[in-house]
């Protein structure tokens, strides 16, 4: 079954601005990093789920594999690419998001065809 979660809409950069830097950091906060995992490993187990009719499922699943073989680098990118992509503030010093989990997953879930293109691209070699 395709992971959708169109009721929980992604909040992009633009509503409140961060530098470069603060987001940089936010992408290496433990916290922020679990979380990311955590949507990731949801998504997998729902791709791994889904029937072979889910448009890419061939991709999807390959991608999946991958992720759950090397779970630190995927999530380690996805972490990058949202503290690059969504709204973050900074108060008192202390940079974070107001996303909910369910936002962050719906992130992951939404692009996870995407990501595994990006990721799998010209890597044939890779199970």
């Amino acid at each position: 079954m395709l992971m959708t979660l169109a009721s929980a809409p992604v909040v992009f950069a633009q509503a409140t601005p961060a530098t470069y830097a603060e987001r940089a950091l936010l992408s290496t906060d433990n916290v922020f990093e679990g979380r990311i995992l955590v949507g990731m490993l949801i998504t997998v187990a729902a791709v791994l789920g889904e029937p072979d009719t889910v448009p890419d499922s061939a991709l999807r699943t390959r991608f999946a594999g991958y992720a759950l073989r090397d779970p630190n680098r995927v999530s380690r990118v996805l972490s990058q690419m949202l503290a690059s992509n969504i709204a973050v503030e900074t108060n008192n010093g202390v940079t974070n998001t107001t996303l909910t989990d369910v936002q962050l997953q719906a992130f992951i879930a939404q692009r996870w065809t995407a990501l595994a293109k990006a990721f799998m691209a010209g890597y044939s070699n890779v199970p």
